[in-house]
């Protein structure tokens, strides 16, 4: 199966990979698996099925396998190569897969910064976001408003990687000493969750944000 032209390998470890990619200009279904193959038939706009396609190509160049990339019923990707877990986003422009070593889970997430959002909604997961940006413009090296654009890419991440056993109520983002964390609600406290590792890349116009734990 052909690769993604151009693929940028963002962070490679032993336990985590991030790339981004251009989207294909054509399809070619031979590319494809006959489940993949379905899924994207069943699109209606064409430019979806270039983005979908796109990402699945890219989430395969990047575990070097043939593996087919499926969903479950809540729409979420997975691999049948079970020794990944996988997460997929892509913007008009660019296309970004994620790679976790199972059973870590991973959400990725990929935003156009000249976009406007609702950004009032990041209060409920980000403790007083709208407050003060600047320590979290230091910690990633930009200005205040590409910094909250990035937080809401990780509250997007955040969402495709957290699944029943871990709701979105009871978890939530803080910064303390220069780190940005994922703490979960245990018995009414905030404990941290341990091994979470989060990464913010800023491309030209995009910025894509990856969470593991």
């Amino acid at each position: 199966m052909p690769p993604v032209a151009k693929v940028e390998l963002l962070i490679q470890t032993n336990k985590l990979k991030v790339a981004v990619g251009p989207l294909l200009t054509e399809l070619n279904g031979d590319a494809f698996t006959p489940n993949e193959w379905k899924r994207l038939s069943e699109k209606k706009r064409n430019d979806q099925r270039m983005q979908s396609a796109s990402a699945l190509l890219l989430a395969r160049e990047l575990m070097k396998s043939n593996a087919s990339i499926l969903h479950d019923s809540s729409g979420r990707p997975f691999s049948t190569d079970l020794d990944w877990n996988v997460s997929l986003s892509h913007s008009s422009f660019l296309v970004a897969a994620g790679l976790a070593r199972a059973p870590l889970r991973i959400g990725i997430d990929i935003e156009n910064l000249r976009e406007l959002r609702d950004f009032s909604v990041l209060q409920k997961y980000v403790p007083a976001v709208g407050e003060d940006l600047q320590p979290l413009a230091d910690l990633w090296k930009c200005d205040e408003h590409r910094a909250l654009i990035a937080l809401w890419s990780l509250k997007e991440s955040f969402f495709k990687a957290v699944s029943e056993d871990l709701i979105p109520q009871s978890l939530r983002f803080k910064l303390s000493s220069q780190t940005l964390m994922v703490e979960r609600l245990v018995q009414g406290e905030w404990e941290p969750i341990e091994g979470t590792q989060i990464e913010v890349f800023f491309r030209g116009d995009h910025v894509i944000t990856a969470i593991a734990f």
